[in-house]
């Protein structure tokens, strides 16, 4: 029995514009013989859905506060699109890399550390941690 459940079928997660778009962006980076620049723009359309998700924004805006254990049914499937937010901006990093171009490589790969960094928090974070978080701040 599979079990996985696919955040890019969940139409209140994501719309089905942006799945179809991201769709024929990872039909294009799965051939090998695509040009870098096409694989680059690929990466970046990628990763500029994943940021506009509604449930991405939210957990950008709340993720002091919040960790997704906390969250509804859609926790697993909202971290799905999370974790392929971050490897997104690394395979960006990557594309540029590869291209030679350093400083768009070095942006990305901070980009990428930090999302991973700021996911694993929240996921690891203690279920009080948010009230103690809200409560110092006040």
């Amino acid at each position: 029995m599979n079990t996985h459940v696919d955040a890019y079928y969940d139409r209140q997660l994501v719309d089905e514009e942006t799945h179809r778009s991201i769709i024929l962006c990872k039909a294009v980076l799965d051939k090998q013989d695509s040009p870098v620049m096409t694989k680059i723009a690929c990466h970046a359309r990628i990763v500029a859905h994943l940021d506009k998700l509604p449930v991405i924004r939210a957990f950008d805006r709340t993720r002091n506060t919040q960790n997704t254990s906390d969250l509804p049914d859609c926790a697993p499937k909202m971290r799905q699109l999370l974790v392929d937010r971050c490897m997104g901006y690394f395979n960006l990093a990557c594309a540029f890399h590869g291209d030679g171009n350093v400083q768009n490589a070095a942006s990305n790969y901070q980009r990428a550390t930090t999302l991973g960094e700021t996911l694993l928090q929240s996921v690891l974070a203690p279920r009080d941690e948010p009230a103690k978080n809200a409560e110092q701040r006040s």
